[in-house]
């Protein structure tokens, strides 16, 4: 299990959505910026919480907020791009 943690600041306020089977998962971007200047990188994370603490803590997550995530690492694909996520 390949498991991460992340400090950043959140990029978009989090959304609580339901699934076809009726289970909440909450979604969020973290931003990671690293250097300084010309040589300034960002890092962004597709960010999910899945239950009933995703849904407590959404009113706490957003937009310029700063967080440190601890979740299980990923990618997905989409459009020909590929997303790294963090299931915390």
């Amino acid at each position: 299990m390949n498991n991460i943690t992340v400090a950043g600041t959140i990029g978009k306020d989090a959304v609580t959505h339901h699934t076809a089977n009726d289970k909440a998962v909450t979604g969020f971007s973290l931003a990671d910026s690293q250097g300084y200047g010309d040589k300034k990188t960002t890092i962004w994370y597709d960010c999910t919480i899945w239950g009933d603490r995703g849904t407590k803590l959404a009113q706490y997550l957003a937009k310029g907020q700063s967080v440190t995530v601890t979740g299980t690492l990923g990618t997905r694909e989409h459009e020909g791009k590929t997303y790294l996520t963090v299931n915390v």
